[in-house]
């Protein structure tokens, strides 16, 4: 989440993960399109907005998706504070 490295200007969003069990673990990036801030939260605002008119019966995301969200970015923290170190799976 490039943004949050440069509020408000931000930079590009990248996607990166080391391979676990290898001998000799190397870096891979992933391609990201898009910026995740904007286009994530428009998404999620457009279909608050759609239910509380009332053109949406439900809404498509719900608190178990936010819940694990912010697990995600609390790993994303600790392993930027721990480069190369490997994150346990099961918290």
């Amino acid at each position: 989440m490039g943004v949050n490295l440069d509020y408000p200007t931000g930079k590009p969003d990248t996607a990166e993960y080391a391979e676990r069990g290898s001998n000799s673990p190397r870096w891979h990036s992933l391609p990201v399109s898009g910026n995740n801030f904007p286009d994530a939260f428009m998404g999620t605002m457009g279909a608050l907005q759609s239910f509380a008119e009332g053109s949406a019966s439900t809404l498509p995301s719900h608190f178990e998706d936010a819940f694990q969200t912010m697990a995600l970015v609390e790993a994303l923290y600790r392993s930027s504070e721990l480069p190369g170190l490997p994150l346990p799976l099961d918290e």
